[in-house]
């Protein structure tokens, strides 16, 4: 699907990427949606916006249920989809920018270092660079002491989940096997469920979509893709924990092309968008029940202006 609110010709263009999230991305019937938002910033500005729903969700048919893709499904997906995308009428081929969210920008390098044409430029927000394992660790031992939690409790939970994260992650072992272990299963049907397990998935995805994503060399990817980048993240974003990944994705691209990568830091805002005061506030609203809500009446319009400035500097370049 595409948002294009003017008249005939060319259009500079953004290839939108969502998260890991098995939810649909089609928001006209939810205006005040974050993304939505966002987006319609970008068609305000004389941007094409082109969106694709991934495979088992919304109306496509003839497809896995979503929650049941690996990630190279997944990847294939967007890579399909990409390749159409650059050949749409209306779309300036020569003006083309990648946009990633969250687990989106972990694709989005892996999709250009592979394609035959690359985009005129590369944004993402509130991703990761490192390793899934790696980021996993950082989740159990990093995340929980953004809400002071209990650095002795947040160590020994580390402790206690970092074998069942090496062995679903490095050794790509499914749900069944690792539920054959009785440590891990005391972990995955425990009342803390810290892995979101549900009939044979984590995080809504079956384990194989983590573990293949593990196994990716993003570094690698960033650098094959070597293209203008914006890498952001927002102050308060919990859910990425920290700037370190946007960081060190603009310290790649730099490493291999001087003066392409850029980092900016969005003050006062979360992982989809919102304005919040600080990293408790943020995950005090994701615990309410009523985030969604919140994030609807507190988009900050600042990822609409740090994202349109930066793609009009390319495109007078």
């Amino acid at each position: 699907m595409f948002t294009n609110r003017r008249g005939g010709g060319r259009f500079p263009a953004v290839f939108y990427i969502q998260g890991h999230e098995c939810t649909s991305i089609d928001f006209s019937h939810d205006p005040l949606s974050p993304v939505k938002r966002l987006i319609d910033g970008w068609v305000n500005a004389g941007y094409v916006v082109f969106r694709v729903e991934k495979p088992g969700v919304g109306e496509s048919s003839g497809t896995k249920d979503c929650s049941r893709l690996s990630y190279a499904e997944e990847l294939a997906a967007f890579q399909n989809a990409f390749s159409s995308f650059q050949k749409l009428s209306f779309v300036d081929s020569t003006r083309i920018y990648v946009f990633g969210h969250a687990m989106g920008g972990t694709i989005a390098p892996l999709l250009t270092a592979q394609s035959g044409s690359k985009p005129i430029g590369m944004m993402v927000y509130g991703t990761v660079v490192k390793p899934w394992f790696e980021h996993m660790l950082d989740v159990f031992r990093k995340q929980p002491g953004l809400d002071n939690e209990s650095l002795i409790s947040i160590e020994a939970n580390t402790r206690m989940v970092m074998p069942l994260l090496y062995d679903w992650l490095v050794q790509g072992k499914t749900s069944t096997e690792l539920l054959q272990e009785p440590d891990y299963e005391a972990i995955l049907t425990s009342k803390e469920n810290p892995l979101s397990y549900h009939r044979g998935t984590f995080f809504g995805r079956l384990p194989v979509y983590f573990s293949e994503l593990q196994h990716h060399n993003l570094t690698q990817a960033w650098a094959q893709t070597a293209v203008p980048t914006l890498a952001m993240y927002g102050e308060f974003d919990s859910r990425a924990i920290s700037a370190e990944s946007a960081q060190s994705i603009a310290q790649i691209v730099n490493e291999v092309r001087p003066n392409l990568g850029t980092y900016k830091l969005l003050k006062e805002t979360d992982h989809s968008f919102s304005k919040v005061l600080s990293y408790s506030e943020s995950v005090q609203w994701q615990k309410s029940g009523k985030y969604a809500d919140y994030a609807r009446s507190h988009f900050n319009p600042a990822i609409i202006e740090v994202t349109v400035q930066w793609m009009k500097q390319q495109d007078r370049k």
